[in-house]
């Protein structure tokens, strides 16, 4: 293993538990899924959305990281980036871009399908130890699993487009009146 920062984190250790093939639908939250059949059972919504985040919110997203974050890489970061690879193995998970942005907020999140990835903001790497930091980026990573990148973009997609943020609405039961756009 190469000489890294944070070689004493947990997530290095020799009996770490390796969840090869492990599925979303292990730990998937049952609302996810009526979530995701509902917006299955809308006809042509599934070939819309995909292209809409394929064409456009996932390019979107790829143009914002690198105009407004720092990409973390094996040389830039190599032990953050390590972290996130170690997590990924763990997690049978495909590599996702990294990102740092500076926010003094303890945040993180993730977008993309085709083109996933983490935004780390800098508290939680200047804020947390090494073991709460892997668990954080593997919560994203569960994210990045269970899809909800499309969940995300689509909360985004209509403030991209210049329309009110499905976000910005509050539930009347909440007692909160809905934000104008």
């Amino acid at each position: 293993m190469p000489d890294l920062k944070h070689t004493n984190a947990r997530v290095y250790s020799p009996t770490q538990v390796l969840l090869p093939e492990i599925s979303y639908q292990t730990f998937t939250y049952p609302g996810d899924e009526e979530a995701l059949a509902a917006l299955k059972s809308v006809p042509g919504a599934g070939p819309v959305l995909t292209w809409l985040q394929e064409n456009f919110t996932e390019q979107i997203t790829y143009l914002n990281n690198n105009e407004q974050h720092i990409r973390a890489t094996k040389e830039s970061y190599p032990s953050l980036f390590a972290m996130m690879e170690r997590c990924c193995e763990i997690l049978s998970c495909p590599l996702p871009e990294l990102y740092i942005t500076t926010n003094p907020v303890l945040n993180a999140y993730t977008a993309g399908q085709r083109r996933t990835c983490i935004v780390l903001h800098s508290a939680l790497i200047e804020s947390l130890t090494p073991d709460e930091l892997c668990f954080v980026i593997g919560h994203e990573i569960g994210h990045i699993k269970c899809a909800h990148g499309l969940y995300r973009q689509l909360g985004d997609l209509p403030s991209a487009t210049g329309t009110c943020s499905l976000r910005s609405f509050r539930s009347p039961a909440s007692g909160s009146s809905a934000s104008r756009c």
